[in-house]
């Protein structure tokens, strides 16, 4: 699982703007989106990146083939397709673009020491959704893949928060507590003090 997801977690509720940053102690989340696109937001994104954090490890490869069809993509994240505007299928393919077309950046800050560090990456390189949400059982005549940006990959690699746990029911390839990770509000490793606030708001002091 990458490592972003223990320190910090994605929006939970749709931001109103195109940025937003997490902050946890010492640590910074801080992610920006085209206007046109959105950031992701919610549980379906943070699960969806968990899957593709350990096919990247398992696979150690960039290029992650996602499945041949939208319903077997989802089964692989626990999810029941549902079609519909509202459904789980629509939802899911919107969150799954703008997690794609999401820029990252992470910081480390300790002004007593004088430490600070960084790096910066989207998390894909390159994406090619070919699902209709209309009819997720549809085989299409690609098959949709996504590419790992080079500096996403190679952190998530070398940092990779070690998967000890079996595999849930309906999840495959995510262990139970990366999934409680996900769907929780905030990580049970994270102080109750961690809080975030969109950029440009106010954001109150966090302690380790």
């Amino acid at each position: 699982m990458a490592r972003i997801l223990v320190q910090a977690t994605f929006p939970h509720s749709r931001p109103k703007t195109h940025e937003f940053e997490r902050v946890n102690g010492r640590f910074t989340l801080y992610m920006n989106a085209p206007p046109s696109v959105g950031l992701p937001y919610g549980s379906y994104p943070r699960l969806a990146l968990a899957w593709l954090s350990t096919e990247a490890v398992r696979t150690r490869s960039r290029e992650i083939e996602l499945g041949p069809t939208f319903s077997s993509f989802m089964y692989k994240l626990g999810l029941t397709p549902v079609t519909g505007k509202r459904g789980t299928t629509s939802r899911l393919r919107n969150q799954l673009h703008r997690l794609f077309s999401t820029t990252i950046r992470c910081s480390y800050s300790d002004e007593a020491e004088g430490h600070a560090a960084g790096i910066g990456y989207t998390i894909a390189h390159r994406h090619e959704l070919w699902w209709s949400p209309r009819d997720p059982e549809q085989r299409p005549l690609w098959n949709s893949v996504v590419v790992l940006s080079t500096e996403f990959y190679d952190e998530l690699v070398a940092h990779a928060v070690p998967d000890r746990h079996p595999r849930p029911h309906g999840a495959q390839g995510i262990a139970p507590r990366a999934r409680h990770l996900l769907l929780a509000d905030l990580p049970d490793e994270l102080p109750p003090k961690a809080v975030s606030h969109p950029v440009g708001g106010s954001s109150d002091s966090v302690r380790c």
